[in-house]
């Protein structure tokens, strides 16, 4: 009798917890699940593949223009540098201030108050410090007179202290001939040495450049410094075959022509 009832119960407990484990089965949502459209729809149909490789040709369409850009980009970089170094190259050498000294004349057409030779030397210009403005007033005032000058360029004007300037005139028009001068105001004096000489050797000036220069310090109103050395001349008036004493140049090569 009791094992009648102690069966009863536990086949009632048993069917209790099988209906509230299948009540809780049904109270969680099943996974959803694609739909047969929602498949097809998935899968990489040819319209889809067609989409994708015109994209990456696309993508690489515009790799490929940045890398013709970049190309172009580098081709004018190179040529720009290219037409620098040519025009450097074009331009006539540069000759530097040594020891507050220019340097010396090559060759006879040349004209220098600092090279003693008489056959270009000249005196150096005087100028007064207050009424000029100091340097930066004469080389101002320099440039000026320069600009009037026909077929002249200043081709550098910031050295040796701010107290050089160069100038290239152009005799012929592809600059073939050229007469190139140098302006060179001392430190501790006030004294404009000048050097101007015709390019390339063997092209006569006949006097061009020491006429040019007189003409220069006439504009800029300055004086010329007289210089008193000792002149042995070889007839009874001063010619360019004089000679002079001992002078800064004479271990100078012999002036060309």
């Amino acid at each position: 009798m009791v094992f009648r009832i102690c069966h009863r119960y536990l086949v009632l407990f048993a069917a209790a917890i099988g209906a509230s484990m299948a009540a809780v089965g049904a109270s969680t949502p099943a996974p959803p699940m694609c739909s047969a459209p929602a498949r097809i729809a998935m899968r990489p149909t040819a319209a889809r593949i067609a989409m994708w490789s015109a994209t990456e040709e696309r993508a690489a369409g515009r790799e490929s223009g940045w890398r013709r850009e970049q190309t172009r980009a580098d081709v004018c970089r190179c040529g720009l540098l290219l037409s620098a170094a040519l025009l450097s190259a074009a331009r006539p050498a540069r000759a530097d201030v040594v020891a507050d000294l220019l340097l010396p004349c090559r060759r006879v057409a040349c004209v220098s108050s600092q090279d003693d030779r008489p056959a270009v030397w000249d005196e150096p210009w005087e100028y007064d410090e207050r009424r000029a403005g100091g340097v930066d007033g004469v080389l101002a005032r320099l440039r000026t007179a320069l600009a009037l000058e026909p077929n002249c360029e200043i081709v550098e004007g910031a050295r040796a202290g701010g107290r050089y300037l160069r100038a290239v005139i152009k005799i012929t028009n592809d600059g073939s001939v050229r007469d190139e001068l140098e302006f060179y105001l001392t430190p501790g004096d006030s004294l404009v040495q000048f050097r101007a000489e015709r390019s390339p050797a063997g092209v006569p000036d006949l006097g061009a450049n020491r006429r040019r220069v007189d003409r220069l310090r006439q504009a800029l109103k300055l004086t010329k410094l007289p210089v008193l050395r000792d002149r042995q001349t070889v007839l009874w008036f001063e010619t360019p075959l004089d000679t002079f004493g001992a002078a800064e140049y004479d271990s100078a090569p012999p002036l060309g022509r």
